[in-house]
């Protein structure tokens, strides 16, 4: 039994802008900290406490881009006023932990060619990806589109469907390190919590429990614990977590 709450325990892992951090101690950097509100959300859903829905928005707003005093909603920064290019995992949890945000993301993503250029939000045509060698072209990664729809509830083809299973069996099979698998952990938690069961579900469950149970001890536990520490509260808050 946990002396502290979750949220308190919490505390001590933030940065000074509040995302949380897998460092402790006050001043610490957050790494991918707004991937972190995903797993913030998953682990308050998997201890049966309530979501301050408002707060992960808010703190969603801390890293929305800003350029020339536009606010382009739906474009991230890695951290506030970071000028430093933003890759998907941090759109990979804030989809997952609010439904406003994951509106946002998705709207700006159809807009702009899946395009999340936080460096340079005007340069979205196709020449411009090109130039870019696609490093913030979405669409470039299976599954990672399809995240963000069901995200927003919407139904996805069995292409769509075929594409979100293969990113996930793909880190499985191929993927030696742990960030892949937490990313997948939120794809799998989404699609169980937008209620669909069906063979691609079934096979991404199998393929992501294969290698739990091949590199971390069958527990999702020890994946955060691999991740993060086992000192840090995600692990020792998702105790018991399963995929099922």
């Amino acid at each position: 039994m946990n002396a502290l709450s979750f949220d308190d325990a919490l505390k001590p892992w933030q940065s000074p802008y509040g995302l949380l951090s897998d460092y402790y101690g006050s001043g610490a950097p957050s790494g991918n900290g707004v991937l972190y509100m995903g797993h913030y959300a998953l682990i308050k859903a998997h201890l049966g406490e309530p979501l301050n829905d408002r707060a992960i928005f808010d703190t969603y707003r801390l890293v929305k881009a800003e350029h020339n005093n536009v606010a382009y909603y739906g474009l991230i920064d890695r951290k506030p006023g970071a000028p430093e290019p933003e890759a998907h995992d941090d759109y990979t949890g804030l989809v997952f932990a609010n439904k406003q945000a994951a509106f946002e993301v998705l709207h700006y993503g159809r807009c702009n060619n899946w395009n999340y250029n936080n460096t340079d939000p005007e340069a979205n045509s196709l020449l411009d990806i090109i130039k870019q060698k696609a490093r913030f072209w979405h669409r470039r990664l299976p599954g990672q589109i399809e995240h963000y729809k069901l995200a927003n509830g919407e139904g996805l083809s069995q292409l769509e469907w075929a594409l979100w299973t293969a990113s996930i069996v793909a880190t499985a099979l191929f993927s030696s390190g742990t960030s892949g698998m937490l990313m997948d952990l939120l794809k799998i938690k989404l699609a169980d919590r937008q209620g669909h069961d069906n063979v691609y579900t079934q096979t991404a469950k199998a393929a992501f429990n294969w290698r739990l149970n091949k590199s971390f001890s069958g527990q999702v536990q020890m994946l955060y614990a691999e991740y993060f520490s086992m000192q840090h509260p995600f692990a020792q808050y998702s105790a018991g977590m399963q995929v099922k």
